[in-house]
């Protein structure tokens, strides 16, 4: 069932830009931000908000999300957690996958600095 009130189209933008910087985060570098008029946000906080909706998302975006986490689980930063992909194509359930995927990998690279790897 959709939301009451629609997903904005800024955050749906916002929301694709976050999961390019998650493609893209690298390790050693800072946690990537993207920008909502001009403001600066996580991609976990990007993530949190695209979670308030139950709206259906573009077959690509929810591909994309698939995609991160597959190559994830396959990866080194694998960890004892389940990544399973989305249930659904509501940006409620591959926003809340995306958060689980940018937290594994924060905490990866924040051992990865404690162990020296």
């Amino acid at each position: 069932m959709p939301s009451a009130y629609p997903i904005p189209q800024e955050l749906k933008v916002a929301f694709d830009h976050a999961l390019s910087a998650f493609d893209n985060w690298s390790y050693g570098a800072p946690a990537p931000v993207v920008t909502i008029d001009r403001d600066a946000y996580t991609i976990e906080t990007i993530s949190d908000f695209v979670m308030n909706f139950r709206d259906s998302a573009p077959k690509a975006t929810y591909d994309h999300v698939v995609e991160l986490a597959k190559a994830f689980r396959s990866g080194r930063q694998a960890s004892t957690d389940e990544f399973a992909d989305p249930k659904d194509y509501t940006y409620q359930e591959i926003g809340q996958c995306l958060f689980k995927l940018c937290s594994a990998r924060r905490d990866y690279f924040r051992q990865a600095v404690h162990s020296g790897i």
